[in-house]
């Protein structure tokens, strides 16, 4: 089959919400805030919370694992997770990903760094390593997570949460075909948040949204 002709797609896809959520009206009523402002003009009614237990691996891993059968899992060899949430300073979260979704070792992973776009750019990598064929039918996962490090009671509390979303793509694209090459891109840099550390956040979230 050349590469022409062969499909590629998304599958399968899932999402992981944050166990915890809390609304938007009563968080607004409790802090006095401008209830108008959140649901309509941010278009937020819910943000998740964290519970000590959840990080950006475990969502990622809760998102992914329920659809994934055990063939399935067996024939992914490429995991690419987009984040701008690690757990430390150094490692790549893909690793541990790869590590607690029981993946086999013959199968690539990496992380990219860039919250708006990671998923995205992890998803484009993937359609054109399986239009190359070069893998026969092995199939792709990317998975975005990421998580807010400033919670309640804390500068943009209203639009921040956290979250993941996991998309099997393969040549068999039950889900969503999607057409290689018919796409646009356009981006600007935008300065909004910082984290010069792994437990620090400070910035304007509003920005990004916007």
């Amino acid at each position: 089959m050349s590469r022409l002709d062969r499909r590629v797609g998304i599958e399968k896809l899932r999402v992981y919400p944050c166990s915890l959520s809390l609304d938007m009206l009563e968080l607004c009523e409790a802090r006095q805030h401008d209830v108008t402002e959140i649901k309509e003009t941010m278009m937020v009614d819910e943000r998740s919370v964290n519970p000590l237990y959840e990080d950006p691996i475990t969502m990622a891993v809760n998102a992914a694992r329920p659809m994934l059968t055990a063939e399935e899992l067996d024939s992914i060899e490429l995991l690419i997770v987009g984040s701008e949430s690690g757990v430390d300073q150094e490692k790549s979260i893909s690793t541990w990903v790869h590590r607690y979704l029981g993946l086999k070792s013959n199968c690539r992973n990496l992380e990219i760094k860039h919250a708006c776009y990671g998923g995205t750019a992890g998803l484009s990598m993937a359609v054109s390593w399986i239009l190359s064929g070069l893998d026969g039918d092995a199939r792709a996962l990317v998975i975005t997570t990421d998580q807010s490090r400033m919670h309640l009671g804390m500068a943009h509390e209203f639009v921040l949460g956290s979250g993941a979303a996991a998309a099997l793509v393969s040549s068999r694209p039950r889900l969503l075909e999607l057409e290689p090459g018919k796409n646009g891109y356009w981006t600007n840099e935008v300065s909004d948040v910082t984290r010069p550390t792994s437990r620090v956040e400070t910035g304007n979230s509003d920005t990004s949204l916007l």
